[in-house]
């Protein structure tokens, strides 16, 4: 005869657990209703979350002031859009050989020893 077991009953699986804390847990069984999150959890996840802000903060900075100054930057070309010849690039150091079709390293030579 089959018996049915009850959440308090020992686990049939011989674990010598209540059945709600062990193969009840697989069977969908939830012994202490609905999930709960300890004040450590709740802690630390408002700890994770100011960190992630902060850091946002951080790295984006505040927002100019009205009548503040903008620094103005240097020209960066779209690594999409095809270079002018001898182009430099100041940021990284470079300049476009058009006739090589590639960028080399450091400012583009005088004009007379172009080729």
């Amino acid at each position: 005869m089959n018996q049915k077991v009850g959440c308090n009953d020992p686990c049939p699986c011989g674990s010598e657990k209540k059945f709600k804390l062990c193969c009840g847990v697989r069977r969908g069984v939830n012994p202490t209703g609905p999930s709960r999150v300890s004040p450590g959890q709740v802690v630390t996840l408002l700890l994770a979350a100011g960190a992630i802000l902060a850091g946002g903060m951080v790295a984006f900075g505040p927002a100019p002031e009205e009548n503040q100054a903008v620094e103005e930057t240097e020209f960066v070309p779209n690594p999409y859009s095809q270079p002018e010849a001898w182009e430099y690039d100041a940021a990284n150091d470079r300049h476009w050989h058009e006739g090589h079709g590639h960028w080399h390293p450091g400012p583009p030579p005088p004009e007379d020893q172009r080729n």
